[in-house]
């Protein structure tokens, strides 16, 4: 694996850009954004609510089940049930359980590859009623997937590992995140422990580009920002 130096947050670029909105009420505890602009979020209730922003208030648009979201650009939903099992569903219908339940967040990439982060820290995949298969060792606490396959984690170091099925992680940024969401471009966004969002590519340097507000972000393909805030609002920048 890829040996890095340590460095101090102070030598990281500290630029923050445009100020955030917010954009929502405040009514839910984990989000994921669609390229179209929809907000999905997992209100406290355990339902999936849907809004845009600036329309401020949520429409429920499932039952109470699931714990985590991965949201695709057809309006799919997917949520990690109490059980660990994965179980989809589109707004205002029933929800399909398509997993066994072995895992705690996922990654639904567009060609229906489901990943899941499991109880031992590892990544796995599987497909709708497929069966779950381990991918990577279990070295990371929080993952976004590309569409082609490339694997990002948190490792316990906070910094972002990279593989791909089968293969050994490669540590690709310094450690300061705790949560990541990764464009096909390679751009990654990461969640500090400032609750700042960063940007980065692997190998390069991350640089403060939001100010610090936020819990749990989802990036869209265009590189908008959204950002959940204390207040359980969604926040844009």
């Amino acid at each position: 694996m890829k040996r890095w130096a340590l460095i101090g947050l102070a030598l990281l670029s500290t630029v923050p850009a445009f100020a955030w909105e917010r954009v929502t009420e405040g009514d839910v505890t984990n989000i994921s954004v669609v390229p179209n602009g929809e907000i999905y979020g997992v209100g406290t209730d355990g339902a999936v609510w849907r809004t845009r922003p600036l329309r401020m208030s949520w429409e429920r648009v499932t039952d109470g089940k699931v714990t985590n979201i991965s949201v695709t650009s057809n309006g799919d939903i997917y949520g990690v049930g109490t059980n660990g099992a994965v179980h989809r569903t589109r707004p205002y219908q029933p929800w399909t359980r398509v997993t066994d339940g072995v895992v705690t967040q996922i990654s639904v990439t567009s060609y229906g590859e489901i990943y899941g982060l499991g109880t031992d820290r590892a990544v796995w995949m599987t497909r709708e009623f497929g069966i779950w298969q381990r991918v990577t060792d279990g070295a990371v606490t929080n993952i976004s997937v590309t569409s082609n396959g490339d694997i990002y984690g948190v490792g316990t170091d906070g910094a972002v590992w990279q593989t791909r099925p089968y293969q050994s992680w490669i540590r690709v940024t310094e450690g300061i995140v705790t949560q990541i969401s990764v464009l096909d471009d390679q751009r990654i966004y990461g969640l500090g422990t400032d609750r700042a969002v960063w940007v980065n590519r692997p190998y390069g340097t991350w640089q403060r580009i939001t100010d610090g507000v936020v819990t749990n972000i989802s990036v869209t393909p265009f590189g908008k920002i959204f950002g959940l805030g204390t207040d359980r609002a969604v926040w844009m920048q």
